[in-house]
């Protein structure tokens, strides 16, 4: 097996691992902004469901044929990371846009504002992180997905 192969299982691991843990700062960020644990958990899970099926998607019709594995790999992981970091700044950014445009009443406007508002700051990184799967299964490691879950439960 090359090593480039070798290096990407445990690397992946920790990209399932990182993925896991920025979706649960996202959880409770989303908490204080859509006010519960529950419409956040739903927004939350939709949001990252969808963007893991549009990365995904995009990397197994357009991504894996002239992009070397590892360096796709580390572009999709580099988005993630530097995305995260922009995160609180994202954030605070949302909040501003969110109290331009809200209506000075709470209505059930407002919780669809708010989500509408949330899918450019979570839809992105999402995406990266669901195009990472197949990008590093265009590799041929046949223990990818065991080491998906293995990251992500850890």
């Amino acid at each position: 097996m090359p090593c480039a192969p070798r290096l990407l299982i445990p690397l992946y691991a920790l990209a399932a691992l990182a993925g896991q843990a920025l979706s649960i700062v996202w959880m409770k960020r989303v908490t204080l902004i859509l006010g519960g644990t529950v419409p956040a958990v739903g927004t939350v899970l939709a949001v990252v469901l969808t963007g893991y099926a549009i990365g995904a998607a995009a990397v197994g019709r357009w991504g894996r044929a002239d992009i070397p594995v590892a360096r796709l790999f580390a572009f999709l992981t580099a988005v993630t990371g530097v995305w995260g970091l922009a995160l609180p700044h994202l954030f605070a950014l949302f909040e501003s846009v969110y109290a331009a445009i809200a209506p000075p009443t709470d209505t059930a406007g407002h919780q669809a504002i708010r989500v509408a508002l949330l899918l450019p700051v979570l839809l992105p990184p999402s995406a990266a992180m669901g195009a990472v799967f197949p990008a590093v299964s265009a590799a041929g490691v046949s223990r990818t997905f065991a080491a998906g879950v293995g990251g992500s439960l850890a």
